[in-house]
């Protein structure tokens, strides 16, 4: 679903480059990744869609991550 709406590689999404909660601007409604992370180095904004806004928003409930 992540890569869905992104457009993330799959490396970006999961494993040791995964996506972070501190990557996720809930209230502002975007995904921001730092270039060190990224095969191109260069970093990354971006909107959230908002059929994933709500997937994420419930998925971070479900976790219980302040």
């Amino acid at each position: 679903l992540l890569s869905y709406y992104t457009g993330l590689r799959h490396t970006n999404t999961v494993g040791p480059g995964r996506l972070l909660w501190g990557d996720v601007d809930l209230e502002g409604g975007k995904i921001t990744l730092e270039g060190g992370r990224l095969k191109n180095r260069q970093r990354l904004e971006l909107p959230i869609h908002g059929n994933l806004l709500a997937e994420l928003k419930e998925e971070k409930e479900r976790q219980g991550s302040a």
